[in-house]
């Protein structure tokens, strides 16, 4: 339609004309959009990630406005509508991986600029007119949220095969929006309707979203008034109720965001030592069989600040992160810290690649199953040959407070994906480097070498029968020593040319 209208607006010519303007414009408007959607696929992560490292709050907030304006000029210079520009940019930034932090700064601007909108909707609207187009505005109110409602139901009712569900989806979504508003103003800036159309139209608009509240408040009711042998409607509708009257009983509990085999055992611990706890679950099936054997267990999307709240969390002790999506859990993260700056967040990855983010979000705790694998592996190593107790509980616990570093320096294999078994793609390495007589490196203190410049770090060092982790920066090296180096994987040549030829480097 944003293609389409400006069209429609020009004076046309032949049939033949008609149509191929029509084709020529379609032509340009997916030319466009495919290479600006090309271009913010390859062209966009660079940019937001050079401008995340600079740290600029400001600069983040301009890149991202300057976006969509950009793309609106530029399908407004090519003849088609600015209103299509903006769109693409919305695509464009929601494929990148800064989208919930774009999502977050531009959330002010928004609300502004809806309110604006919203303001200027209201002053096309000319309240006089409606008694002459009452009944005109009448059946297009009608019109729109029945046949929206119908055929929103009739899809639900496909995908989802449960009528209730299919209905109140219907209802929730039946009301005109804002991008109605859109392609109307769009339509009147290119004259393709009369003032009393397109009055009509805008209150028939404006009508309709003034009883979304109460379509939505009441959907249950209205639901269970048309399908009243929907007995899973029932019993979600019940089920929604108890979750309300359960959470505002629970406080000092833990919230447990997604229900599966992690967080199913983690709960069953918890009843054990009489920890109160609600678990979050997006899985029907699940959800089902859990909650008829008794667990706390309410279907809702963690990633919605709303539906944490509703399970406590400004009055919750701990919020625990099991899902297997690590996308999940990082916006999991990001909600639950802007909303609640003090709760303890436990969150589980798959593998050490998310550790520093999930860190930098805001997890206070992060439990990478590779590493933790290991650490079981070192555990029942020493107890098996008789350590003592609590030496292994010393070495355990200082691994993971030093947030499993000695774990994550490795020598990796020519195939990256096949380093580990939870298929970690750390871009750190640990290689080894003999110095030799002649060497840059022999007769200098390993501080002195600064090889933090390359993002490297000595791990260890071999010197004849003798081996030490983590040598003091001021050991000075001669030549047969070993270094055990970790870098990233691509620095090696560079580093192993500096240590031997700082000259030629």
């Amino acid at each position: 339609f944003l293609v389409i209208i400006p069209l429609l607006a020009s004076d046309g010519g032949t049939e033949v004309q008609q149509n191929s303007d029509f084709w020529i414009a379609f032509l340009k408007g997916a030319g466009i959009f495919i290479s600006m959607i090309l271009i913010g696929h390859f062209a966009l992560r660079r940019i937001f990630h050079f401008i995340a490292s600079t740290k600029s709050e400001e600069l983040f907030n301009i890149t991202v406005l300057l976006i969509a304006l950009m793309a609106a000029w530029i399908t407004e210079s090519v003849g088609l509508s600015l209103a299509l520009g903006a769109f693409i940019a919305g695509i464009m930034l929601n494929g990148s991986e800064y989208r919930h932090q774009i999502e977050i700064e531009i959330r002010p601007y928004r609300d502004i600029l809806m309110g604006i909108f919203f303001i200027t909707v209201g002053t096309r609207l000319d309240i006089s007119t409606i008694p002459d187009i009452w009944l005109n505005v009448l059946l297009l109110v009608l019109g729109l949220t029945v046949g929206k409602a119908i055929l929103i139901a009739a899809l639900s009712r496909l995908f989802e095969g449960d009528n209730g569900i299919a209905l109140r989806t219907g209802l929730v979504l039946s009301q005109g929006g804002e991008f109605g508003f859109a392609l109307l103003a769009l339509a009147l800036s290119d004259n393709l309707m009369t003032s009393e159309e397109s009055q009509a139209i805008l209150t028939a608009i404006v009508i309709s979203m003034a009883i979304a509240p109460i379509m939505i408040k009441y959907n249950g009711r209205i639901t269970r008034f048309f399908v009243k042998k929907d007995t899973a409607l029932k019993e979600r509708y019940q089920k929604a109720h108890d979750f309300s009257v359960a959470v505002k009983e629970v406080k000092d509990h833990v919230i447990i965001c997604g229900y599966r085999q992690i967080g199913q055992n983690l709960a069953r611990f918890l009843r054990e030592q009489g920890i109160d706890y609600i678990a979050l679950e997006l899985d029907p099936k699940i959800i089902k069989g859990a909650w008829e054997a008794g667990d706390k267990i309410y279907y809702g999307d963690a990633t919605h600040a709303e539906i944490l709240i509703a399970a406590g969390l400004y009055r919750a002790r701990l919020l625990v992160v099991t899902t297997a999506d690590m996308e999940t859990n990082e916006k999991i993260i990001m909600t639950a810290r802007k909303k609640q700056k003090d709760i303890q967040i436990l969150v589980r990855t798959r593998s050490d690649d998310h550790l520093d983010k999930f860190t930098e979000l805001g997890a206070t705790h992060v439990i990478p199953e590779n590493l933790e694998t290991t650490m079981s592996f070192v555990q029942m190593s020493l107890e098996s040959l008789d350590v003592d107790s609590n030496e292994v509980i010393r070495v355990t616990e200082r691994v993971r407070q030093n947030k499993y570093e000695s774990l994550r320096n490795y020598f990796q294999g020519e195939n990256p994906r096949k380093n580990t078994d939870q298929g970690s793609k750390s871009s750190n390495t640990l290689f080894t480097f003999i110095l030799q007589e002649g060497d840059y490196a022999t007769q200098h203190v390993i501080n002195d070498l600064y090889l933090a410049r390359f993002n490297a770090k000595v791990k260890g060092l071999r010197r004849g029968r003798f081996y030490g982790d983590n040598p003091s920066s001021d050991t000075r090296l001669k030549a047969g020593d070993a270094l055990i180096i970790n870098a990233p994987a691509d620095k090696r040549p560079e580093i192993e040319n500096y240590l031997r030829h700082f000259d030629k480097a």
